[in-house]
């Protein structure tokens, strides 16, 4: 995947909390967690070089985003996208992952480059 499909952009193209929810939603119904986490990432790096920030990729933020709603995905796997949202409202949430991993945690080179594990409370089942 280059690029962002422009489908994935948001109504000014911007590529937000929501659109990333979104990304993650599509590649995870449409691919295993392998195949979807590569195409996420290769998404997000995109959007981060073309802004001139590549340094803001983090692999432990989106592996954990793709894992919130890749659990909910389980649950209710037949639903649109915004359906998915209004029966998930907690995935609009940019705090929700605060309760899971500490500031001090994700603030690593390590949490940066390569998936760590929560330092507060499991993620729910993990992918």
């Amino acid at each position: 995947m280059p690029a962002v499909p422009p489908d994935l952009l948001g109504p000014q193209g911007e590529f937000g909390h929501r659109e990333h929810l979104r990304l993650a939603w599509r590649e995870l119904r449409e691919h295993e967690r392998g195949v979807a986490l590569t195409r996420i990432e290769t998404a997000i790096r995109h959007v981060a070089e073309a802004h001139g920030a590549p340094q803001k990729y983090h692999r432990t933020i989106t592996e954990a985003w793709a894992a919130f709603v890749a659990y909910h995905l389980a649950e209710e796997p037949a639903l649109n996208f915004d359906e998915f949202l209004e029966r998930f409202p907690g995935l609009l949430d940019g705090g929700l992952l605060t309760r899971h991993f500490s500031a001090e945690l994700l603030a690593t080179s390590a949490a940066r480059s390569t998936w760590v594990d929560p330092d507060l409370r499991p993620l729910p089942a993990h992918m």
